[in-house]
């Protein structure tokens, strides 16, 4: 029998490119976007791939929308306010956090053998602040990040839902059109100017788009009922080494801006970027080099520049 999948966020960057790839797998999909006026011009054309208008202030409607039960998987990647302003904007938070939570409850009506929720390596930001006194509206949206991973630990285990929290962490490549550290870096390399940074001395983790959701795609259908999985690349490094192979790709001459920008007080742990666990969990395997991803990227974004 096919395989079935629903994805909420279908348009978005990691949501059409985790829909596009389950198609070509031959999963049946229901790609959930916002309504008739949302841009879904980055989800192919695909006998296996349904699009469904939804909002998901409504999404209690998709039992009777989608016909099909017993779903394989139910990803859940919609997230308003996941950049920009309204990151900082409690009531769309807020109401994430509900909307989200009525996922999982359809996920259950829907017969779905899996849950899929994604987190953000700020989660862990986040914590660190509550830990240390520090207030800012700049955690809102990690904030309700977490506050949504614990309601949904609690929600789950009440109405017998298996369910994984995926958190993922520099995700980048062809489709993200924000001005992420990758996208700016590459940016600024081809109009022959210097990107500035902050001395970027902490640690990070980048993963490219097609890993990305490989990896999500073999976490969802497996079989296994772990809890929690990180999505990154094979491992971390100080930020300032991943901004120097980006430059040694796309202009090896070219001067990067190291110091200029003041230190926002941002930490990461190396501790939190624990991808080897998942390697050794699943068995998954990268098949792109950083190096590798940042080429496709600049293919990409000099095609986007013409």
């Amino acid at each position: 029998m096919q395989k079935r999948a629903i994805v909420t966020g279908a348009n978005g960057f990691i949501g059409s490119a985790l829909t596009n790839n389950l198609a070509k797998k031959n999963v049946k999909v229901f790609a959930i976007v916002r309504n008739i006026l949302s841009n879904i011009e980055m989800i192919i054309e695909h006998e296996n791939i349904n699009i469904i208008y939804c909002d998901l202030d409504e999404i209690q409607q998709i039992e009777q929308i989608i016909p099909d039960k017993n779903i394989d998987v139910f990803f859940h990647l919609a997230w308003a306010g996941a950049s920009g302003p309204d990151r900082a904007n409690h009531e769309i938070q807020m109401k994430n956090i509900s909307n989200s939570l009525e996922c999982a409850k359809q996920s259950k009506i829907l017969g779905c053998s899996k849950f899929i929720a994604i987190g953000t390596i700020g989660e862990f930001m986040a914590e660190l602040a509550l830990k240390n006194s520090i207030v800012s509206e700049n955690f809102t949206y990690a904030l309700s990040k977490n506050f949504y991973h614990s309601l949904l630990d609690i929600y789950c285990y009440k109405n017998d839902i298996n369910y994984t929290w995926c958190t993922l962490s520099g995700v980048f490549g062809k489709g993200d059109k924000t001005s992420n550290i990758i996208n700016y870096t590459i940016q600024k390399l081809l109009l022959n100017e210097t990107p500035e940074f902050t001395k970027a001395e902490q640690f990070f983790d980048f993963i490219y788009i097609e890993d990305c959701v490989d990896c999500l795609i073999q976490i969802g259908f497996d079989n296994g009922t772990d809890k929690y999985f990180f999505i990154g690349g094979p491992r971390p490094l100080p930020l300032k080494e991943f901004l120097k192979k980006t430059r040694n790709v796309v202009s090896p001459e070219s001067k990067l801006g190291f110091g200029i920008r003041k230190d926002d007080g941002t930490v990461y742990l190396k501790e939190w970027f624990t991808m080897g666990k998942t390697i050794q969990q699943l068995g998954f395997s990268h098949k792109y080099t950083f190096e590798d991803g940042i080429k496709l990227t600049l293919e990409w974004i000099k095609t986007m520049n013409k």
